[in-house]
């Protein structure tokens, strides 16, 4: 497949099978209308965007990239791309032989220049080693450390994960002609609700009513799966 980082456009129609514009830049008919004809869409976020959008930064609320999701969701968008995750060092601003130390400055610099990206753009996980210029003999072997950012983006992907396999139940029980209440109940559970996100800027950071949510999405998949 040809993947694309941009929005739609007329003269780039039938050169690309998976479109993945910058969230901003989603535009949900011309979506659609891609989807119909075979083609994926996806999107992502980096620098951009910046609030009242979901972003990835570590200064804006954790909550933000779990909800990401819930939009992908409410979309239909197919996927979602981040460009890095463990950009630890830029040599713009640190052109050696030192260089960053991500633990203790949050900035992600743009390459090459002394520009900004964002505290934590492109860095979810962050090495064993928490002095790299003042240990360098040490032979680290541990994983890198993951970020809560990263743990709420994965619990953002179970979320989605409740909403697919829900929506695969669904649309089993009404092959089978099942056309009960309960199913009925079920279908109207995959809308997420305004009160959890309105639209691509507007969204609660109460995870409580996540929580509510994925609940009823899970009693739903064990009725199903009961009833079949």
């Amino acid at each position: 497949k040809r993947m694309l980082t941009e929005e739609f456009q007329d003269p780039l129609y039938g050169h690309v099978q998976l479109w993945c514009p910058i969230m901003p830049n989603y535009a949900e008919p011309l979506a659609r209308a891609r989807q119909r004809l075979g083609e994926e869409v996806w999107w992502y976020v980096c620098t951009g965007p910046k609030a009242p959008y979901c972003t990835l930064f570590i200064d804006k609320p954790a909550i933000e990239l779990r909800m990401w999701l819930w939009q992908t969701w409410k979309y239909g968008v197919q996927g979602i791309l981040i460009w890095h995750t463990n950009w630890w060092t830029s040599t713009g601003p640190f052109p050696g032989p030192d260089v960053q130390n991500p633990w203790e400055d949050p900035m992600s610099y743009v390459d090459a220049s002394t520009g900004f990206w964002g505290n934590g753009d492109g860095r979810f996980f962050y090495p064993a080693n928490r002095d790299p210029n003042g240990d360098r003999e040490t032979e680290y072997v541990e994983a890198p450390i993951s970020s809560l950012r990263w743990e709420m983006l994965g619990v953002g992907i179970q979320d989605w994960e409740y909403f697919r396999i829900l929506a695969d139940r669904v649309r089993a029980a009404e092959a089978r002609g099942d056309r009960s209440p309960r199913v009925r109940a079920a279908r109207e559970l995959l809308r997420v609700p305004p009160e959890i996100t309105l639209d691509m800027v507007r969204f609660t950071r109460d995870p409580r009513l996540l929580e509510a949510h994925r609940e009823k999405l899970a009693d739903a998949i064990e009725h199903l799966a009961a009833a079949r």
